[in-house]
């Protein structure tokens, strides 16, 4: 009795084992396949006072971007979200997340400073201020918000421009 009661239990074992296996390649397969999605997805969509629009980088390649730069530190980090940035349109928000890497305020001013120009939703440039400690730096970035901001859909409208 204790023999068949021995082989049932390690038939039972035999089979979750194989149940958790194929779980875990399920599972395995899964985020793989999410990966690869997040990858090849297209821009990020953002709010504006206009309604939704889609910019920035996708998903996946500022992914990649963030970890080459946290794995950086100082200048080098610098240099390479201020390539990025200058060669790539942006959202606020991700420029923020790469300021977020960078150690100084003055490395972060010079980040937003090379991105103006790429900054694909301006009207959301205020949440680049809570990235710096600095009252000077804070006006470092009003300034470069003043000189690059695009005109409000009003402004154009009216030809004020």
């Amino acid at each position: 009795m204790v023999k068949k009661l021995m082989m049932v239990a390690l038939v039972a074992v035999g089979m979750l084992a194989t149940s958790c296996a194929a779980l875990q390649a399920n599972y395995e397969m899964e985020q793989a396949r999410k990966a690869e999605e997040r990858q090849n997805a297209g821009p990020v969509m953002v709010a504006t006072p206009f309604g939704p629009k889609y910019c920035g980088m996708s998903v996946g390649q500022f992914d990649v971007l963030a970890q080459a730069v946290d794995a950086k530190s100082g200048d080098d980090a610098y240099q390479i979200a201020s390539s990025a940035v200058r060669t790539n349109a942006m959202t606020s928000q991700q420029i923020r997340l790469l300021m977020s890497y960078l150690t100084f305020d003055e490395y972060k001013v010079k980040l937003v400073n090379d991105a103006c120009l790429n900054l694909c939703d301006p009207e959301n440039f205020y949440s680049l201020y809570s990235s710096v400690t600095f009252s000077d730096s804070r006006e470092k970035l009003a300034n470069c918000e003043k000189l690059y901001s695009s005109p409000t859909l009003s402004e154009f409208v009216n030809g004020q421009q």
